[in-house]
């Protein structure tokens, strides 16, 4: 959840916007579904780290999800703006969470966290 507010600004920033209490109040569903697609992809960037623990191989997937979002859509620009953008980040919100949902149920909710390490740096403490 941390993550998604961390992109907060970015996702209420709108260059074209009039800002007010109206338009906030207006965007606030948009703004939900786009949490819930942030959310989603951190179980999948969290699943990446622990089973690889590169942050570099997280990294990439993060800019691959972003590359992906911004330029290799291929859709029209009309799919992706007013009421179709809502259509399509649904489908890919469902998506998300199918697969975060799947690893979940697959790695028994650890997303590849292995926990054998945390009980050898608990030992090597001592």
């Amino acid at each position: 959840m941390v993550w998604a507010f961390w992109h907060l600004p970015q996702l209420v920033a709108d260059p074209n916007a009039v800002y007010s209490f109206a338009w906030l109040v207006e965007e606030i569903p948009g703004i939900f579904r786009r949490v819930v697609n942030i959310v989603g992809f951190a179980f999948l960037l969290t699943w990446i780290y622990n089973g690889t623990e590169s942050v570099l191989l997280a990294l990439l997937l993060h800019a691959g999800i972003n590359t992906a979002n911004s330029t290799l859509v291929p859709l029209p620009i009309e799919a992706i703006t007013g009421e179709s953008f809502v259509t399509v980040l649904i489908a890919v919100d469902v998506a998300v969470w199918v697969v975060a949902i799947v690893l979940m149920v697959a790695t028994r909710g650890q997303l590849g966290y292995d926990t054998t390490r945390d009980t050898a740096d608990r030992q090597e403490i001592r």
